[in-house]
């Protein structure tokens, strides 16, 4: 008997709101609860308020241009 899919209500609010990158769906299908933890843990600055959202915005391009990153769609 196969185990009941564990919640995902980060992942779910991001596919309904046309923000799931196509990218994170192996993650996804490979450990669900993995992902929804990593992706709650990176959104929680913005979703806290705690970083105005330009700054949120500007730390996310850094990121995707760092040398060890380099995610061009993301630059």
């Amino acid at each position: 008997m196969k185990p009941p899919a564990p919640s995902t209500p980060m992942c779910d609010r991001l596919r309904a709101a046309g923000e799931w990158n196509p990218n994170w769906e192996p993650f996804y299908q490979l450990d669900p609860a993995w992902t929804e933890a990593f992706m709650t843990m990176g959104l929680k600055p913005m979703l806290s308020g705690v970083l105005d959202p330009k700054v949120v915005e500007f730390i996310a391009i850094a990121v995707d241009a760092s040398c060890t990153h380099m995610y061009g769609p993301g630059v």
